[in-house]
């Protein structure tokens, strides 16, 4: 039993800050609570954070140098760079949300154990805490911020704001501890000094929107610390690859940071000059321009003739005057703006950071995307994306280990079940899979081998198949082709139906020769072997 497992929450206020009461946890207080069972008297109650997470300024004037050199301890303003960008720049916009995300969340999840029971306890679990809702947060945050913190609250699983947590120093079975920042939340509720008509619940009352949070950040509150440490054994973090000795994995958009500075000052060019350009004036000389002339206007001739181009300009559009006054309109020179893709290179290497190719972001292939490079850009994306779904089975059977510990009390497990994600396939490996049928069909290869190149569970499969052999639903649902031979086979007598796997067992009986309208020697010849058919069809 953990150290969470000897506390249940009960909450009152105490001078605006929510308690927490220490009771004795009953073990089938999970269903009640954390599932949102029908038979439990409290709801799963989430908070909103209230903070913004971005940060002052632009990128050119940003220090990203000294961010880089330092960035575990610049990872908060890595976190808001990266979450801006995701946002402002439609590159990496489109390699989180468009790329990774969904590619990750595409393909199905099942369970494997030998209790067919348990699978099904747990699958309703997923059901009622909206599951793939969760991997939704989760694959955005690792695509994101390449960090992703869990915590099982009630039984319900809950991602917590990365710029809110603080990676310890220590490190407990493999899993760093997660210290929170309490003195935020506790700044963002005292300034909402706003209230609503009471209809359902008291939303705006720290009892409501504390449930919300770990009981170890209530505690925090009413002592008045800075962080909260909170429960490892509630805790979970995902992390991408990194050094061991590191305490956060570095977001990719630390890579793309000179480019997207660059890609800002570029813009900011781009605006101006459009502006200047928008910007134009009408420039008129008057005089003579050889050198030694003899004409040279004085103020009074050059404010007629400004007179005169400013009512035509206005008024009648016509103006006349002599071969010494010339107009002509000034502007920006935008032909080298356009002459050449600008934002090429820079493009290439926010796309060279995510590692990824510009024709799955975009779905084109301006920047130099082949076919080839296409390829290989997907089987990397796909490499990463099996990756992080690979430590996902990892923490989601870890948590399954510790919803066991509260399911017991209910129900009666035989066993933990494992999770699995369906293989992803991006890069189309077709060929792969119709070999393995193949070696299967002849033998060669084993079921189980065959089954998990497809992406499918033998032992999930097995007692399904099984199963569907005792209901009745091989008889019902078995193939049309199959079911008809087998009827004709039984209408034309015991010794037809023993042999119910040949093509022509039913169909309709052979004429006679006086129900004939052609002749039986016609049908005879036109069954004889022919360069249509070599073999020849049955006579008759």
């Amino acid at each position: 039993m953990g150290i969470f497992d000897r506390f249940r929450r009960g909450t009152k206020t105490e001078g605006g800050i929510v308690t927490a009461e220490t009771e004795p946890l009953r073990g089938n207080s999970f269903i009640a609570v954390g599932a949102g069972d029908e038979r439990g008297t409290d709801n799963y109650v989430q908070t909103y954070e209230n903070s913004n997470i971005t940060y002052s300024g632009e990128l050119k004037d940003f220090d990203y140098a000294s961010i880089l050199r330092d960035k575990q301890r610049n990872i908060v303003s890595l976190f808001q760079i990266a979450d801006y960008y995701c946002d402002a720049d439609p590159i990496c916009h489109g390699i989180v949300y468009h790329v990774f995300v969904p590619f990750g969340t595409c393909s199905p999840w099942y369970l494997t154990g030998q209790n067919e029971k348990t699978i099904r306890i747990y699958e309703e679990y997923y059901r009622r805490i909206r599951l793939r809702e969760k991997f939704d947060d989760i694959f955005t945050h690792l695509a994101k911020y390449n960090n992703c913190i869990i915590y099982v609250l009630n039984g319900n699983l809950i991602t917590l704001a990365p710029h809110k947590c603080r990676i310890s120093n220590t490190m407990l079975n493999g899993q760093p501890l997660v210290e929170f920042d309490i003195q935020s939340i506790q700044t963002e509720w005292t300034i909402k000094g706003y209230t609503v008509k009471q209809d359902w619940i008291k939303d705006n009352e720290l009892e409501y929107a504390f449930k919300g949070y770990p009981p170890e950040v209530q505690k925090a509150l009413n002592d008045g610390a800075q962080y909260a440490q909170l429960n490892p054994e509630n805790t979970f973090v995902i992390q991408g690859p990194h050094e061991g000795w590191l305490r956060w994995a570095v977001p990719w958009i630390a890579a793309a940071l000179p480019a997207l500075a660059r890609k800002e000052l570029i813009r900011e060019y781009e605006v101006a000059m459009l502006n200047l350009k928008r910007k134009s004036i009408f420039h008129i000389r008057y005089g003579d321009e050889k050198k030694g002339a003899d004409i040279l206007p004085d103020k009074e001739q050059l404010m007629q003739v400004r007179a005169l181009f400013k009512q035509g300009m206005n008024g009648f559009p016509l103006v006349v005057t002599n071969q010494l006054a010339k107009g002509e309109i000034l502007s920006a020179d935008l032909s080298d703006l356009y002459q050449w893709p600008i934002y090429s290179s820079v493009n290439e290497e926010i796309l060279s950071a995510g590692g990824i190719s510009g024709i799955l972001v975009t779905g084109t292939s301006d920047e130099g995307s082949t076919f080839s490079t296409a390829q290989v850009s997907t089987q990397m994306a796909e490499a990463r994306i099996n990756a992080m779904r690979d430590e996902i089975c990892d923490i989601m059977n870890r948590i399954n280990v510790r919803l066991t510990e509260w399911i017991e009390g209910t129900y009666n497990l035989k066993e933990t079940p494992e999770f699995h994600f369906a293989p992803l396939d991006m890069s189309g490996k077709k060929a792969l899979r119709e070999a393995c049928n193949d070696l299967w069909s002849r033998g060669v290869v084993s079921t189980k081998t065959m089954m998990e190149t497809n992406g499918y569970s033998l032992e999930l499969e097995k007692k399904q198949r099984e199963r569907e052999a005792t209901d009745g639903v091989d008889e019902t649902l078995m193939p049309r082709e199959t079911q008809y031979a087998q009827n004709a086979a039984k209408t034309a007598g015991p010794d037809a139906a023993m042999n119910v796997t040949t093509r022509h067992a039913g169909g309709r009986p052979k004429k006679s020769d006086s129900e004939r309208m052609s002749s039986p020697d016609n049908a005879a010849s036109g069954a004889q072997p022919k360069p249509s058919n070599p073999e020849g069809s049955e006579s008759g």
